[in-house]
């Protein structure tokens, strides 16, 4: 059911790459795509999910039916500051990374971006793809494993995303942040990026990002703000004209619906909410602006954006409209060399009850992230699931765990890319638990198999998932 939305990543994203202005190339600008569960969307490593000049926008949910609806145009993280410039005024940066110079800030009369500049290293140079855990040729070629938050080859989720980015190229103001460097400017800041997304029944609405900002000028940050800025299509790209929010700063949510519950096609559109998990400081979401689309309410004014991301702003002034939505967190300090995490959900639901179970989930799904720092700690697993293998690369021999809720008949089988059958690891009644096992790279009769792609499968109790890993020799 997906290939009826997108042939494949691949296809997708070579679209996307006809309509990048040239400047993106010479900035290692490189978009990749989360798909592993009901909520598709695309990426890139400048802070932006969705894509505005594509025929497949935004983020799109359930992607896997045919009731499919994109709800998001495009939104990005923004971080904005106070400082003092050269001539002693009081200033405000907002960083940010929006693809079109209509929202995003470029040096005027160029394609020089003014805000978040991807770092190199943090990828396959030769790829024009963000670093994705399932894809071994998206990384970096020196990586022999997966680079999870807590260690190599650990991975927290079922697809894992990571880059790194910084605002050296921001150099709209007379500020610079490092004494012995004019030609970085902006705020100073560095931010390493990760999304997660997880292919099991309990978290199949929603996708997770965290965002490590550490200070790297040689001076205090003592007033920062973080947050983002969206364009919701609610009900599609041809009825967002009439989308209605709220918030709830009890839960750290904003969300969005449409008002007359109906959308493209006559389809029924369901919610969209962004909670924040984590902020700088335990802030939580401190403003919430949602105002009509165009004129100065764009990215690239800065004055506007750090007026809208004032802690206590609470407007939610175009409602039944096509707006744009300003949420943030603030203020918090960053001394030279300090880093604080920023973490948000984009979760999806049916309703709005729906939406909030979902929140639920999302928050359980983070301390995932969060709390299982090494592969020794374990949990009760909640559902089935199919890990991801390590290490991937592998030679001569990979370690594959899975995950199973309750006793149940399991069989675990190894295929090559023809896919015909090269080995059955196991095929018995199991225990619940976490369980692991070990593929020496060998057929069923016991000989070494050749370099290659190969898919391994779970099944058990009518729950089937495959996922592939590469040998090589």
């Amino acid at each position: 059911m997906k290939k009826a939305l997108l042939t494949n990543r691949l296809s997708f994203l070579l679209l996307a790459a006809l309509v990048i202005p040239h400047f993106v190339f010479a900035q290692i600008y490189k978009q990749s795509i989360l798909d592993t569960n009901k909520v598709y969307t695309i990426f890139n490593n400048r802070g932006s999910i969705g894509h505005p000049a594509t025929s497949v926008a935004g983020l799109i949910w359930p992607w896997s039916e045919q009731s499919a609806l994109p709800y998001i145009r495009e939104m990005g993280l923004l971080i904005g500051g106070e400082v003092i410039d050269t001539q002693g005024d009081t200033i405000h940066i907002i960083n940010d990374g929006f693809y079109l110079a209509a929202d995003g800030d470029y040096e005027p009369g160029t394609t020089n971006p003014w805000g978040w500049l991807p770092l190199p290293g943090y990828d396959n140079p030769d790829s024009n793809r963000v670093a994705i855990s399932d894809d071994p040729t998206t990384w970096n070629p020196s990586w022999q494993a997966w680079p999870g938050k807590y260690g190599s080859g650990n991975l927290r989720a079922d697809l894992e995303t990571l880059w790194v980015m910084n605002d050296s190229s921001n150099a709209e103001f007379d500020y610079y942040p490092l004494a012995n460097d004019s030609s970085f400017q902006g705020l100073g800041i560095e931010v390493s990026c990760r999304g997660y997304q997880w292919d099991t029944p309990n978290f199949e609405d929603f996708i997770i990002f965290t965002y490590e900002i550490k200070n790297i000028s040689d001076r205090p940050l003592n007033k920062l703000t973080v947050g983002f800025f969206g364009d919701p299509t609610i009900g599609g790209t041809n009825d967002f004209s009439d989308d209605d929010s709220g918030y709830d700063l009890n839960e750290n949510l904003m969300y969005c619906w449409d008002h007359d519950g109906i959308g493209d096609g006559g389809i029924i559109p369901g919610y969209l909410g962004f909670v924040t998990l984590e902020s700088p400081d335990n802030v939580g979401l401190t403003s919430v602006v949602s105002v009509f689309f165009g004129g100065n309410n764009r990215p690239k004014n800065d004055s506007v954006m750090w007026n809208f991301m004032t802690p206590g702003t609470t407007n939610l002034n175009a409602q039944q409209a096509d707006y744009v939505v300003i949420f943030g967190s603030g203020y918090f300090s960053l001394q030279a060399g300090e880093t604080k995490t920023y973490s948000i959900a984009c979760v999806l639901g049916t309703n709005l009850i729906d939406l909030y179970n979902n929140v639920q989930e999302s928050r359980s799904a983070y301390s995932i992230v969060t709390s299982i720092k090494n592969t020794d700690i374990t949990r009760a697993p909640i559902s089935f699931s199919l890990n991801a293998n390590y290490p991937n690369p592998f030679n001569p021999a990979t370690t594959i765990s899975y995950e199973i809720p309750q006793t149940a008949n399991v069989k675990l089988t190894i295929y090559n890319s023809l896919g015909q059958l090269v080995n059955t690891l196991i095929n018995t009644k199991q225990n619940a638990g976490t369980k692991t096992l070990t593929w020496d790279g060998r057929d069923q009769a016991g000989k070494m198999v050749s370099s290659g792609i190969y898919i391994y499968r779970l099944q058990a109790d009518g729950f089937t998932q495959s996922r592939k890993m590469l040998l090589l020799r």
